[in-house]
């Protein structure tokens, strides 16, 4: 068992070994930690997988992600929706924007999803997301489903909200919580049936709702909104005041 760093989500050093797990891959078994400071977990020593598309996947959720923008920008009171999305895979909440008589602009390292998207009129760019990239005026930020994925999200979450904070709007963070009916699967074993711990390549950060706050408060967010059952996507609703 090797050392481990502080935290991903509240920077705390005082964190558990859990167990090994097993994605079946033959490959070393990937160490599962969790935060006694913030009720987080992660893997810090996973493999990173190899970049691959999922525009599969994202084709396949389209009808339900579509309906989940729809509900939200409704409860945000967005009647005309310009949105800057990270992690945006095909479009297709910028397609939902846009069918309101809005649009905006989406950023992913995903070139075939962001491609499919192009190709029906979005503004997707195959990249990475700077907070120093020149963008048009949006009343909304979201990223949703994509910091579980990177072993040190506090940085992207950072810069998110510093840009909330220069374009005067809300930023929507949505990621999968580790809540405590969620904590029994740290002793369960992983089987065919729902797992959070069934991807451990995949998702390395396990954000529960306490270390999200901490998160976003020591950013700046001045409002932090939890929308966990309001809407289909988990998630809360970041403001930072200029």
């Amino acid at each position: 068992m090797r050392p481990h760093p502080p935290c991903p989500v509240c920077e705390s050093p005082h964190m558990l070994w859990v167990r090994d797990l097993d994605d079946g891959e033959k490959r070393p078994l990937v160490d599962l930690y969790f935060c006694v400071a913030c009720r987080s977990a992660s893997s810090p020593w996973a493999e990173p997988v190899p970049s691959h598309s999922a525009l599969g996947w994202h084709l396949s959720v389209t009808e339900r992600n579509t309906r989940y923008a729809l509900d939200l920008f409704r409860d945000l009171g967005l009647a005309r929706p310009v949105v800057l999305d990270i992690g945006c895979g095909n479009g297709t909440l910028l397609d939902a924007a846009r069918s309101l008589g809005g649009g905006g602009v989406g950023f992913d390292i995903d070139d075939k999803s962001c491609a499919h998207g192009r190709a029906r009129g979005l503004d997707l760019r195959a990249d990475m997301w700077r907070l120093e990239t020149p963008l048009p005026a949006v009343n909304l930020i979201t990223c949703i489903m994509v910091l579980e994925h990177m072993h040190q999200p506090r940085a992207l979450l950072g810069e998110l909200i510093t840009a909330a904070r220069r374009q005067a709007c809300p930023l929507f963070v949505s990621v999968p919580f580790l809540t405590p009916q969620w904590w029994r699967y740290l002793n369960e074993p992983v089987g065919a049936d729902f797992h959070p711990f069934a991807q451990p390549r995949v998702h390395v950060t396990h954000f529960s709702s306490e270390g999200f706050e901490i998160a976003a408060r020591h950013f700046g967010a001045t409002q932090v909104t939890p929308l966990l059952h309001r809407v289909g996507w988990p998630g809360y609703l970041l403001t930072a005041d200029p």
